[in-house]
């Protein structure tokens, strides 16, 4: 017979591995760049995606209100804005003020890095967190390469400023802001910085 421990231990568990899987499958939303502007369903698109972030906050107000479980969140999430509205609002950020280009490597790396990260993390291996700066390093230089014009020199240079941001975003936990918004916004706001400094 199953006690309530190992009960919601294995509770905590499918959890964390469906928020892995989600995690995996948000590049999903970089189809948002294929669809028209404003042809689509008659309404300009930035419209539709202000409506359905505007939607989850408002869910996510009364989910907080009347401390309302939903599978996956985690414990401090009862308490405070769970992860996937702060990675509503930081895809909306992205896509409403950055370059596609600089977008689609952070995106990248928010979605696959921090899973391994998290994966990694605590592990007496030593592979945390050089393998996964390593990992959005190539990530982001293979994405720059498909998605820009750029020369290789500053598709290294680029590739390596987001990997270190991503990798220090991701690492540096703060309490009330999650880190699916800052592994996205913080790669994207220096990736940007570094392409006016060098004035690529």
């Amino acid at each position: 017979m199953t006690s309530g421990r190992e009960l919601r231990s294995r509770i905590r568990a499918e959890e964390s591995a469906v928020r892995r899987l989600v995690h995996i499958c948000l590049p999903v939303f970089l189809l948002y760049y294929i669809i028209p502007d404003d042809t689509w369903i008659g309404i300009d698109k930035r419209l539709v995606l202000l409506g359905a972030v505007f939607s989850f906050i408002v869910f996510e107000f009364f989910r907080l209100a009347y401390q309302i479980r939903v599978f996956g969140t985690r414990e401090y999430e009862m308490d405070n804005m769970a992860a996937y509205l702060w990675a509503g609002i930081g895809f909306t950020v992205a896509f409403l003020l950055f370059d596609y280009a600089l977008v689609v490597p952070a995106v990248l790396g928010m979605a696959w890095i921090d899973p391994l990260s998290g994966f990694l993390r605590g592990r007496k291996n030593g592979l945390y967190p050089w393998l996964p700066f390593a990992s959005y390093l190539v990530l982001a230089a293979v994405a720059l390469i498909v998605v820009s014009s750029l020369a290789p020199w500053s598709i290294v240079f680029i590739a390596a400023a987001g990997a270190a941001s991503g990798i220090a975003a991701e690492h540096k936990k703060i309490r009330f802001v999650d880190d699916d918004f800052l592994m996205l916004i913080v790669p994207l706001v220096v990736m940007t910085v570094m392409t006016v400094v060098s004035g690529i």
